[in-house]
């Protein structure tokens, strides 16, 4: 392929929207488009967390830093897991035949 060939290419393919993933606790995680979870987040800007210990007293305090952790993900890895759920299969197989696919070893 030639720089000119790859350029046009280049410029003609479409960015597909990115997601957020957002992990409340280490077993829960969840995922947003991109423009839903800017929404979510936006949500949260004065948000306040309600404290319920047994036997203990209750509370309504600031949210601290661990509660939830917001990272981007791209619609290529969003697709992946999408594929290896219908599948039954890892991420990583997932990614092995995308390899495969594209003419790598």
């Amino acid at each position: 392929m030639t720089y000119q060939e790859a350029l046009a290419a280049a410029v003609i393919q479409k960015t597909e929207d990115n997601y957020l993933r957002i992990t409340f606790r280490y077993d829960l995680t969840i995922v947003l488009s991109y423009k839903e979870g800017i929404a979510m987040l936006q949500a949260f800007g004065k948000a306040e967390q309600l404290y319920t210990p047994y036997k203990e007293q209750h509370r309504i305090a600031g949210i601290n830093e661990d509660t939830l952790k917001v990272e981007i993900m791209s619609a290529v890895v969003y697709r992946r897991y999408k594929i290896a759920a219908l599948m039954g299969i890892t991420i990583e197989e997932v990614t092995q035949a995308e390899e495969k696919s594209q003419g790598y070893p």
